[in-house]
């Protein structure tokens, strides 16, 4: 599978995650044939940015995160709104992912 491109929107959310504690991230993590956008390892879990930019129907989005998660990897997403909001106030974002760290969801959530 050829390595996806990052997008500006997943290098940002990476970033405000590695400056709020949330280091390590690798980026574009293969999981069941998928690409998913961040990996915690340390907390095994994934995190999709949902960008202005869909290239899958909200079926195949459907079908690809119940394949990720059934093949074990909790799945997180977070807006290209909720990054940008980030940017100058990251409390709530980094809320949202410690909660679903703590939880570690086997539920596709948005």
């Amino acid at each position: 599978m050829p390595r996806p491109r990052v997008s500006s929107g997943q290098r940002l959310l990476r970033n405000i995650l590695v400056d709020n504690g949330f280091g390590p991230i690798q980026m574009e993590y293969g999981v069941a044939g998928y690409s998913v956008d961040l990996y915690l390892p340390e907390h095994h879990i994934g995190i999709e940015y949902d960008g202005p930019l869909h290239h899958l129907t909200h079926q195949e989005d459907a079908v690809r995160c119940a394949n990720i998660t059934k093949a074990g990897l909790p799945l997180l997403h977070v807006t290209s709104a909720e990054v940008k909001v980030a940017k100058s106030n990251p409390k709530a974002l980094v809320k949202k992912v410690a909660a679903f760290v703590r939880l570690r969801g086997t539920q596709c959530k948005g």
